[in-house]
């Protein structure tokens, strides 16, 4: 062995703290998205009304793939909003309401969404659910 360093060491110690780095900053990442309640609460009123926004925009989006049922209640949520001239920033109301009870605290708030729609929205899915034949959700 010659008097230089191991370079098969520095290689693997290089790839190691490479891999590390690369951890750290997709730990990072995911830290920016909002998780839970503790999270939903610290934000601004109008922060968790562009946020209820983008969830309101990305679950009500009928895909090509999506099943005769998930479209009914996409298409239920959307006319159902319409009809009650529902914004963002009552979504946002709404899902901070449903955030005082300690069993949803763990919930990210796109699950928040979907249970608060599937109560104030039912009436319009399972209309939208029978015009196509199915039964109520």
């Amino acid at each position: 062995m010659g008097i230089g360093p191991d370079m098969s060491f520095l290689r693997k110690l290089s790839v190691a703290i490479g891999t590390g780095i690369l951890m750290l900053a997709s730990t990072a990442q995911a830290a920016g998205y909002v998780n839970d309640r503790q999270q939903w609460l610290s934000m601004s009123p109008q922060a968790k009304a562009a946020y209820a926004q983008g969830m309101n925009d990305s679950q009500n989006f009928i895909y090509a793939d999506d099943t005769l049922a998930e479209a009914m209640v996409k298409r239920g949520r959307t006319k159902c909003l319409l009809d009650l001239k529902t914004g963002a920033d009552t979504i946002a109301e709404n899902i901070t309401f449903m955030y005082k009870n300690n069993d949803y605290m763990n919930l990210p708030p796109s699950a928040m969404y979907i249970i608060t729609m599937a109560k104030i929205c039912k009436v319009y899915i399972d209309i939208e659910r029978s015009n196509f034949g199915l039964g109520p959700s």
